[in-house]
């Protein structure tokens, strides 16, 4: 895999497949709608509700072994968002983060195609 380290999540259940293919699933069908929100909350400067849609999305980019950039983006836009302080670097974090979540989604994807056959 070119983005993610899946190393983590496997070690979880060595020898099955399930656990990490059940948190691969979740995420796809749940992070582009909370990604979508997390845009729309920072466009109307809701640092609440930006927090709250990061925060939902968080545990699963960790297990998932996101790029260092790419979590160290979500993760400072969890802290600045339940701050408010440093709301004005949330956009262009959010920037980064987009601009790469695309090609993540498409590489789980794939791994998970590995994984159920």
């Amino acid at each position: 895999m070119t983005h993610c380290n899946l190393d983590f999540i496997k070690s979880i259940n060595p020898g099955s497949n399930s656990f990490t293919i059940k948190v691969i699933k979740l995420f796809l069908a749940e992070t582009p709608e909370h990604v979508k929100q997390i845009k729309l909350e920072i466009a109307n400067s809701n640092w609440g509700k930006v927090y709250e849609y990061t925060h939902k999305i968080k545990p699963s980019v960790l297990m998932l072994g996101f790029p260092l950039d790419m979590t160290e983006a979500l993760l400072n836009i969890l802290r600045y968002s339940q701050s408010g302080k440093n709301t004005d670097k949330i956009f262009d974090l959010f920037k980064l983060f987009e601009n790469k979540i695309s090609s993540i989604y498409y590489e789980l994807d794939q791994e998970l195609k590995k994984l159920e056959k």
